[in-house]
């Protein structure tokens, strides 16, 4: 792999070179890329959804959430996506769409902050049997979206 034209050697040689001398170089860590593969966009789909996708440069903290969003709200759904290499797979459930509804869903990657708000709203709704929707994940950015229809 080659980055501005370096490959990841020549970036590995000049890093120690630097740390030699003890010389400060910054990199900018690459972005996060997923993509939901399936279900396919505008497919039908059941109350039991099994999501897959790809995910790449998914940095060691970072955590994988699948949410449904209607409007501008977004409901987090459990459990936190497994990733696997660079693919991950997740399977929720979807209750609160009629049949013949759309909703989307969301692929987020969220930092250690937006893990503990998604973990916290689910102890909540757990405890209270109330989840509602979400207007904003702090912490938490949004990769990959597609459009479903309830069967």
């Amino acid at each position: 792999m080659r980055l501005f034209g370096v490959s990841a050697r020549q970036v590995s040689i000049l890093a120690l070179l630097a740390s030699l001398f003890g010389l400060a170089v910054a990199f900018a860590a690459p972005k996060v890329e997923g993509r939901i593969r399936q279900p396919l966009a505008n497919a039908a789909v059941s109350t039991r959804i099994t999501v897959s996708g790809t995910v790449h440069h998914l940095p060691s903290t970072a955590h994988l959430w699948l949410a449904v969003r209607k409007g501008r709200l977004m409901w987090p759904k459990a459990p936190e996506a497994k990733v696997d290499g660079e693919n991950w797979t997740v399977a929720i459930s979807e209750g609160g769409t009629p049949s013949g509804g759309t909703f989307e869903l969301v692929l987020l990657a969220a930092d250690k902050r937006g893990h503990e708000q998604i973990v916290e709203y689910h102890h909540n709704g757990d405890s209270t049997g109330d989840f509602p929707g979400l207007a904003n994940i702090t912490g938490a950015s949004e990769l990959n979206a597609v459009s479903v229809k309830m069967r």
